[in-house]
């Protein structure tokens, strides 16, 4: 499987992508890991990485059901108890930081892949949520974005092109993803750095920002249909930090959100003079002024 991993130009775009981006840091790392350092693995390295992962002070619980919260207890007590408390330190934080330029990684193949971004905002971050709708708004709602309808339906450049706020909990990108044709890969990279230009200079409308709070309001409550969402909400909530009544308050943070806020937060983080695109593929009339990380 990793071996197939590392021959995928998808793969290939997010790896390089993010050992630019997080140099010297965990994420700059295959979470799967590579076949060199899978192969290397020994039975100790195993147990070792098992005792630091689980542990009793890092686990979250979310749960939904005919259960009552006296019967979880003794089923969370039984199966955290016998696991050891911590004992290695966290990553520090460390955002996006390859800097503006393009990197080409060679590959045949008819089409390029293409990756881009820049430092994102922190998921605890006030703007977070004016980023959200505003990522919605941009590249991230499907066949309604901006993004979608400039470069796809407008200009036939791309199948598809999404934008998302990479927050981690430990790191932080605005990244985008599409693929084109080799032989569009300048003219798709260049009207990207035109859409960020759009983005901060004001394009998003009170009429854009209605449709998408319309939208994620309505939809939110799809998100609890069974037992096993609401659980993993619950659990996803105290993972990022999110107040015991998130649920109840989220449509009224979607609603507050401005349109002043949306332009002050695309000043922000539209920064299209910043951006890095990882090419992935024979791009034709694309010059490369970034070199591809080391393997």
């Amino acid at each position: 499987v990793l071996e197939r991993a590392v021959q995928n130009p998808d793969t290939i775009a997010q790896q390089t992508y993010a050992r630019l981006g997080y140099a010297g840091h965990p994420y700059a790392t295959p979470t799967d890991g590579t076949p060199a350092t899978v192969g290397s693995f020994t039975l100790d390295d195993i147990l070792d990485a098992h005792r630091a992962a689980f542990t009793s002070d890092r686990v979250h619980v979310g749960a939904a059901g005919d259960i009552t919260p006296e019967e979880l207890g003794a089923i969370v007590d039984r199966i955290v108890g016998a696991l050891p408390e911590s004992d290695r330190p966290l990553p520090e934080y460390h955002t996006f930081d390859a800097g503006p330029g393009v990197t080409v990684v060679p590959f045949p193949g008819p089409q390029s892949v293409i990756q881009f971004g820049l430092p994102g905002i922190p998921a605890d971050d006030d703007d977070f949520m004016e980023a959200y709708l505003l990522n919605e708004i941009f590249g991230g709602s499907g066949f309604t974005s901006r993004l979608m309808s400039e470069i796809r339906q407008a200009r036939g450049l791309t199948y598809g092109v999404y934008t998302t706020l990479a927050s981690s909990q430990f790191g932080d990108s605005y990244v985008g993803r599409m693929s084109t044709g080799n032989e569009n890969a300048a003219a798709a990279i260049e009207l990207v750095r035109d859409q960020f230009r759009w983005l901060a200079d004001g394009g998003i409308t009170q009429e854009d920002l209605e449709r998408i709070q319309t939208y994620l309001t309505g939809a939110y409550a799809l998100r609890f249909d069974g037992n096993e969402s609401i659980a993993r909400v619950l659990a996803s909530m105290q993972f990022q930090g999110y107040p015991l009544n998130y649920v109840n308050i989220r449509n009224d943070l979607v609603r507050a959100v401005t349109l002043e806020d949306i332009q002050r937060v695309a000043q922000r983080l539209a920064q299209p003079d910043q951006l890095h695109f990882v090419v992935v593929g024979q791009p034709a009339g694309l010059e490369e002024d970034a070199p591809a990380p080391a393997e």
